[in-house]
């Protein structure tokens, strides 16, 4: 069986722990509960690179195959049948861009640290129509 594995977006997470040293930088800046900002910061840091380490790992992953799509989220690999998913494409948000499953129910699944280049996308495609 052939499997598409998708790749840690490494420009997503440049932008978030780019946003979490904004946070940072803009509450001992302003004075405002300065306290309170560095342990936003710093939850926000570890949750971001927690995220990082564990796609890395490949304790969390995001397949595509002709079964479907599986994917890690929350220590359970969840599922969507091949029967369930319309189309996958590549969506732009800013500077990041990231793979968005449609669903036949209307649902999306965006799939934030992962990325999916055009190549990989095509080949999503054919994967999941054969």
């Amino acid at each position: 069986m052939k499997t598409l594995d998708l790749n840690v977006n490494w420009l997503f997470f440049v932008v978030a722990f780019s946003v979490v040293f904004f946070v940072y930088s803009v509450g001992m800046s302003v004075g405002v509960a300065v306290t309170l900002m560095k342990v936003l910061a710093m939850a926000g840091a570890a949750f971001v690179l927690l995220f990082l380490i564990l796609g890395l790992t490949h304790k969390r992953f995001l397949h595509v195959d002709r079964a479907g799509v599986s994917y890690r989220w929350l220590g359970r690999t969840r599922y969507l049948a091949k029967e369930d998913v319309v189309k996958v494409e590549q969506v732009s948000l800013g500077l990041v861009k990231v793979p968005r499953v449609h669903l036949v129910d209307g649902k999306c699944k965006t799939f934030y640290s992962w990325s999916i280049t055009d190549q990989q996308q095509q080949r999503a495609s054919t994967l999941l129509s054969d």
